[in-house]
């Protein structure tokens, strides 16, 4: 009867332990962070650097409309746009310097889209993307409408992917070794109150 009482008292503790467990051992899953809230246009004459957390993921705005003369580089991008939901990572080509705008007389830009980007937060490599907007009739200004990147080094990501719903594995096991230790602390006090 004492055994059967062990066992019994002792299980929500078996439950609790292999929950915590388990969440402790999951392995983290690929996660894909974005932010599409921190739209920003880049004016004639400004630059946006390190976007979104992106080490030297940048836009230079070079325009001067006074001169007419409309440059805007990015940083660490495709050499042209690419497809909405195509891979980017280590087969694709990227330059230090792209020419996304340009006086149209002079040459022909890559244009908006969504690029591919890579950087190192001094983790190894990621890639990501960044969908550039840009307004010919304002002097060539741009806007960054959104980006993202991969936290998994050297992982690819789908251009223009969006973070997933997170995933339930770990918080969930979590919970579930916490109700297992509330369940284990409600049947000691029964058992204490029972003798």
């Amino acid at each position: 009867m004492k055994t059967q009482h062990f066992q019994s008292h002792h299980k929500p503790l078996a439950l609790a332990l292999a929950g915590t467990a388990a969440a402790l051992a999951a392995p983290g899953a690929h996660a894909v962070v974005i932010s599409n809230s921190q739209a920003q246009a880049v004016t004639a004459g400004s630059t946006l650097q390190n976007i979104g957390g992106m080490t030297g993921v940048g836009l230079e705005n070079n325009s001067d409309p006074k001169l007419g003369i409309y440059t805007v580089y990015g940083l660490k991008f495709t050499q042209s746009p690419v497809v909405a939901g195509s891979a980017i990572g280590a087969g694709s080509t990227f330059a230090n310097r792209v020419l996304l705008a340009e006086d149209p007389l002079k040459s022909t830009p890559t244009g908006p889209g969504i690029y591919g980007v890579y950087f190192d937060n001094g983790q190894g490599t990621q890639y990501g993307w960044v969908d550039v907007g840009i307004s010919k009739p304002a002097a060539y200004d741009v806007t960054v409408r959104g980006w993202g990147y991969e936290t998994v080094v050297g992982a690819n990501i789908a251009a223009g992917a969006v973070s997933p719903l997170p995933e339930p594995t770990t918080p969930a096991l979590m919970a579930l070794g916490l109700f297992g230790v509330g369940a284990m602390r409600r049947r000691a006090r029964r058992a204490a109150h029972a003798h």
